[in-house]
């Protein structure tokens, strides 16, 4: 299979599958289904806008997610 082809199949799959990465002890295990959601959708978004030649970043779900992580432990204190 073509490497292009074998690796933009392997960046959509990791899309779907690849797990969301939350700090222990923060509002992970109760994280709501629509940030899920957003977040593998914003995913996808920045995978499209690599094949297109644009500079990867991160996403506004992902960063809330980051967040609310942050603000939960602190709240805990």
């Amino acid at each position: 299979m073509n490497k292009t082809v074998e690796k933009g199949i392997s960046d959509i799959v990791g899309c779907l599958i690849d797990p969301i990465i939350v700090f222990p002890g923060g509002w992970g295990d109760t994280l709501p289904d629509w940030l899920k959601t957003a977040i593998t959708m914003e995913r996808m978004m920045g995978n499209m806008k690599e094949l297109k030649g644009e500079e990867p970043t991160g996403t506004d779900a992902g960063g809330l997610r980051l967040s609310h992580d942050g603000f939960s432990d602190s709240a805990d204190r």
